[in-house]
């Protein structure tokens, strides 16, 4: 049976909150294109909570990016 090592890739911050916002840009622009898509025929709470989960991520994009400035 081979054994499996257990060590901790050592990122720095930098590459760990690029690593974070690159997702989260793209699930913004799906939820924003969705929305500009079908959002007419989506009832209105589904828009609300839509429109209210990509507002959310650009928030948190926008503290990332305030993050990896102020590294480096």
């Amino acid at each position: 049976m081979s054994q499996v090592s257990n060590a901790r890739r050592q990122d720095s911050p930098d590459i760990v909150v690029e690593d974070v916002a690159l997702p989260l840009k793209n699930l913004e622009f799906l939820i924003d294109d969705y929305l500009l898509l079908n959002g007419c025929r989506l009832d209105t709470e589904t828009r609300f909570l839509l429109a209210g989960v990509r507002d959310c991520l650009g928030k948190v994009l926008c503290t990332t990016d305030l993050l990896s400035q102020s590294q480096s």
